[in-house]
């Protein structure tokens, strides 16, 4: 058999003799080497096919990209550079020319090629189902789990992230029974592109679910496939057990260690730890390959680093993330609250005397000039934010939202009337942010406080430079409360995320069976 890859060839089985396509004319001889045997898989933005170089018989993957997005293009491209140059004995090897663009004889769509090693075994679903155990046992879930993380920390080291982690892509291979990840090079396409590829939940991280990726997001998928493996119930099908909130009262009651009777508690609770809802509370794949290398199950402890902490490494990347926040967040109030208040006050002003009511009209000028500020505000955070690879989905509009109640209850209030307003995105904005924050990170509430403190710590410094400089010294009064309020609050995010999520790494997305 000899198949043409042309995705819009209805027939595409050929002779092994023929040199191009008996249906659509397309050449068969791939850069005049590779020979496709089967298809392998397929889905919305690509296929995945067995191929055969001739004169050999060894088959390799090749990996068809048919979707021809210059972003997804990009990704595409940035994979197959770092496979290139990664030598790993389970990770696939990339060859220097086995990256490719094809051109179906009708041209309508060019295809990115790539073609890989071919890593035979079985599957962890397969390994399981054959062996005659439903689970595996302590000495080689530690044996597997330093395989997995060093290929994982492999990956991280040339800046990708496979982020379609599963037992199907994990392969034992028959000569040494060691591990392989396979699957590469199925770009990541964002569920608000007209293309579409769905992961498999049950071993997706929550964060990854609302399309924001960390080094962290391979790691907690580590954790499941091996929480699997321990315990034989998968994921998939179970998982009320591994995430209890489904169906249970109790949130912290893990319910799938039940299964693992035959594993010691430290190497389930660094399992749990590594499955952390919350990204920078898992360890990195130093930390891990730390534990697993100094201490031998069931001797496992959890160091320091691993554990929650209120701690803060500072480094380059936390001081410009403290110094991008601070002064988007004096930019932001400044400019937005000049421009709200003059917008704002000519609304008053016109409301007012449309309505003849001169509280509707204080309301209108109130929300219109929460409104542009909370406009400036939140797109000012929320470039800061996303350049630090903290993407807050909705941080804008709820910071919006937020600012737009400030500006209403200040002029119901009287609250602002003297400048506060100018200084102080406080509970309001606080609480709206929290419902943001709720998605990414745990006991997300004490946002609330922060903001409402810091609101109030930027009004008394403001207050007290008027009260020990006179009023002449407000707006340096003013800036000097913001640099507090962007101070407390941005210190603040940095004490919940730490500094293991500041380096950029290009999204790739794998096929899962």
């Amino acid at each position: 058999m000899n198949l043409c890859i042309n995705p819009n060839c209805d027939k595409p089985q050929n002779s092994d003799s023929n040199r191009f396509c008996a249906n659509c004319g397309s050449e068969l001889l791939l850069t005049g080497r590779y020979r496709v045997l089967r298809q392998l898989d397929s889905c919305t933005s690509g296929d995945t096919y067995e191929v055969r170089e001739v004169g050999s018989d060894i088959c390799k993957v090749l990996q068809v990209l048919t979707v021809d997005k210059p972003q997804v293009v990009e990704s595409f491209e940035k994979t197959a550079t770092a496979l290139k140059a990664i030598d790993y004995a389970g990770i696939p090897k990339v060859e220097a020319n086995d990256y490719f663009v094809y051109f179906p004889r009708d041209k309508a769509v060019q295809l990115h090629c790539l073609i890989m090693q071919k890593i035979e075994g079985l599957n962890l679903y397969e390994y399981l189902a054959q062996s005659n155990n439903s689970h595996i046992n302590e000495q080689l879930a530690v044996k597997w789990l330093q395989q997995a993380v060093n290929i994982i920390q492999q990956l991280h080291n040339h800046n990708l992230l496979h982020l379609r982690i599963n037992p199907s892509n994990f392969i034992v291979k028959p000569d040494d029974e060691n591990l392989a990840l396979i699957g590469f090079a199925q770009p990541h396409i964002q569920q608000s592109e007209n293309v579409t590829y769905k992961p498999n939940i049950a071993y997706t991280p929550p964060e990854q679910i609302h399309g924001n990726v960390v080094p962290q997001s391979d790691i907690f998928a580590v954790a499941r496939v091996f929480a699997f493996l321990v315990t034989g119930k998968d994921p998939s099908k179970h998982l009320d057990i591994y995430e209890p909130t489904l169906n249970e009262p109790s949130p912290n009651e893990k319910t799938w260690r039940h299964y693992a009777s035959q594993i010691s508690p430290k190497l389930l609770d660094l399992l749990d730890t590594m499955m952390d809802e919350v990204p920078m509370q898992r360890p990195d794949t130093d930390s891990i390959l730390k534990i697993l290398t100094s201490q031998q199950a069931p001797f496992i402890e959890l160091p320091n680093s691993v554990k929650p902490s209120l701690s803060i490494k500072w480094g380059k990347f936390e001081i410009n993330f403290l110094l991008s926040w601070v002064l988007a967040t004096i930019t932001g109030v400044m400019i937005g609250g000049l421009i709200g208040f003059i917008i704002g006050f000519v609304t008053e002003f016109m409301v007012g005397a449309i309505t003849k009511n001169v509280t509707i009209g204080y309301i209108s000028g109130g929300a219109i000039f929460g409104l542009i500020t909370g406009i400036l505000v939140g797109a000012a955070q929320s470039l800061v934010l996303h350049q630090h690879d903290y993407k807050y989905k909705l941080w804008m509009l709820a910071t919006i939202l937020g600012f737009t109640i400030e500006g209403i209850l200040s002029v119901l209030t009287g609250y602002g009337a003297k400048g506060e307003m100018i200084i102080i995105p406080s509970f309001a904005v606080g609480i709206f942010q929290w419902l943001v924050l709720l998605q990414y990170v745990r006991r997300a509430y004490w946002w609330v406080l922060v903001s409402s403190v810091s609101g109030a710590v930027g009004i008394g410094v403001y207050k007290g430079v008027q009260y020990f400089l006179g009023n002449a010294y407000s707006i340096f009064g003013g800036i000097l409360g913001l640099v507090s309020f962007g101070l407390i609050t941005g210190v603040f995010i940095l004490l919940w995320w730490g500094s293991n999520e500041t380096k950029k790494y290009s999204k790739i997305s794998i096929q899962s069976n």
